[in-house]
């Protein structure tokens, strides 16, 4: 029997590379496997919602939930050890059919073509989406305002959704401008560092991240191509900051930095760092204090169709049920801070564990299988991002709301449609393994013809 506080956290660990060697197997199988990051997306997010807070955790020797300053959970994760191994578990069974399936036509990776944007619908773009933020905020001094005025939450109206759609939406623009250019031009470069700035002063810490992250992905620093000395700079900014970020409890001092409070010794930066992405330290303290699994019988899955009707339509309604109980325990401030198969945990019990995650998995599979087939406009978009999409699985993986990671993927999809519209692109072939015989094949068939056709 596993007691040991390290003992759990390597269990843990073999568990995980175990799931990640039998996908992998299972991927090569095919003729026609996906990318590695389809089949290894959401297991890979989970090790960053689960392992990696837990492992500074350990190191650290603490783990303090948010705000509750007085009150520390078990290293060892006594409450919530095992739903977090049946939900990297059912991650597997989620996606493992797709590991076996492949792709339903062969295509390989999509060209990336020159892109023209019409600066008229870009201008209608963001300038609606910028009037959709100035108008949600609830003065026009916090447009300006790095840090939202203390016991404010300005996302906690019914405003806040839009606050939120508006930047997330921007963010999706950006990462499909990035992931669409060889080259970015002065004016990529001055939005995209321009919407990084946007998005610190939004609270929106995780998107700094994601962009930061996605611009390092899709340039590939590895790769040897001829950039320019500014594109270069950016790129070495970009990487210092993430290290600082990541590596440094970068995160932490933004966090203090926001509130305003005081760090008087480095480990005040890494608890803070820690709660920036931590969600299972809210998790543990739930259980532990007394929250039973199955308590809720299914509510959150049946207030679910209230919760997707827009509020103009019905008015305020009552608080989701798991959000209600989070709240309970953890008080308003918190938000929905508990990874998302919690959520199962709560309903169901350790069956809506296993089930919410296999459903989770399984749509991300299915999803992704489409994309990459596609020969939509959104389709080609969507596959283009590529490993970025481990970022966002992060990001739903680490919500208990079920309609919060539902919003998150709508904005991004309207993010993408508002990027196919503004921009024009070269005819070009749409994907490498199509394109390249036929292009042999059309080459041999103009020197046929010609041969053919010339006089003796």
């Amino acid at each position: 029997m596993i007691t040991g506080t390290w003992d759990r956290f390597w269990a843990a660990c073999v568990l995980w590379l175990a799931i990640i060697v039998m996908l992998e197997f299972m991927r090569r199988l095919p003729t026609n496997r996906l990318s590695w990051w389809v089949i290894h997306g959401p297991v890979v997010a989970w090790s960053a919602v689960a392992l990696l807070p837990w492992f500074i955790a350990l190191r650290s020797g603490f783990w303090q939930v948010p705000s509750q300053p007085l009150d520390t959970v078990p290293l060892s994760l006594p409450a919530t050890y095992g739903f977090s191994l049946l939900a990297l578990i059912g991650l597997a069974v989620g996606i493992a059919p797709f590991a076996l399936m492949g792709r339903r036509t062969e295509l390989g990776e999509l060209v990336r073509a020159r892109i023209d944007i019409v600066p008229t619908k870009a201008f209608l773009a963001i300038a609606l989406l910028f009037a959709v933020y100035v108008i949600s905020l609830p003065s026009l001094s916090d447009l300006r305002a790095v840090a939202a005025p203390s016991g404010i939450n300005l996302y906690s109206g019914t405003n806040g959704s839009f606050l939120s759609l508006s930047i997330v939406v921007l963010a999706g623009m950006a990462i499909g401008y990035l992931a669409s250019r060889h080259v970015l031009s002065w004016v990529g470069i001055v939005l995209f560092l321009a919407l990084l700035v946007v998005t610190l002063g939004s609270a929106h810490r995780y998107l700094i991240l994601i962009l930061i992250l996605s611009y390092l992905i899709l340039r590939r620093p590895n790769r040897r191509v001829a950039s320019s000395p500014t594109q270069g700079l950016v790129l070495l900014i970009l990487c210092a900051v993430t290290v600082w970020l990541i590596g440094f409890s970068g995160l932490g001092q933004l966090s203090i930095f926001r509130s305003g409070a005081s760090a008087s010794t480095p480990s005040v930066y890494t608890q803070r760092t820690l709660q920036s992405f931590d969600v299972i330290s809210s998790a543990e303290y739930l259980l532990e204090s007394g929250v039973q699994p199955g308590q809720l019988h299914g509510a959150s899955y049946l207030a679910l169709p209230d919760e997707l009707i827009p509020r103009f339509l019905l008015g305020p309604r009552a608080t989701p049920p798991a959000v209600a109980v989070e709240e309970g325990e953890l008080g308003e401030k918190v938000g929905a801070s508990a990874p998302l198969w919690i959520e199962g945990v709560l309903n169901l019990g350790a069956v809506g564990d296993v089930l919410s995650m296999i459903v989770v998995a399984g749509s991300w599979g299915l999803f992704l299988r489409k994309a990459t087939s596609s020969h939509s406009e959104l389709g080609r978009a969507v596959a283009t991002l590529g490993p970025v999409w481990i970022l966002f699985a992060y990001q739903a993986l680490s919500r208990i709301l079920l309609t919060a990671t539902i919003d998150l993927f709508v904005s991004i999809i309207i993010g993408l449609l508002l990027w196919n519209w503004i921009h024009v692109e070269e005819d070009v072939s749409t994907a490498m393994s199509v394109s390249e015989p036929h292009a042999v094949k059309r080459h041999r068939d103009l020197v046929g013809r010609g041969a053919r056709a010339r006089p003796l």
